[in-house]
């Protein structure tokens, strides 16, 4: 199958006698008018990503044989945030 290129088109018309242009723009023109008001436009659509499940913290660490409890990060914090704000810069 021959595939012509817009600018192959519009050579070859351009060789035409004038009123075979015309005729040609008409045939174009009614076709494309056809298109616009039967159809939607033909923009390709944006592909939708998958969606990918986010897996919960909570029982990250099972399979490693310990537990974080409430305290652990509670003595946590008062190491972290003990001595805030008592020294000096």
């Amino acid at each position: 199958m021959l595939r012509m290129t817009q600018k192959d088109i519009l050579q070859w018309v351009s060789q035409l006698p004038i009123q075979e242009q015309v005729q040609v723009a008409e045939k174009i023109l009614s076709n494309v008018s056809r298109g616009l008001i039967t159809k939607t436009p033909t923009s390709p659509k944006p592909k939708k990503k998958p969606i990918r499940r986010r897996r919960s913290p909570y029982g990250m660490w099972k399979d490693l044989g310990f537990t974080i409890t409430d305290e652990d990060i509670a003595e946590a914090r008062k190491e972290m945030w003990g001595n805030f704000g008592e020294r000096g810069f």
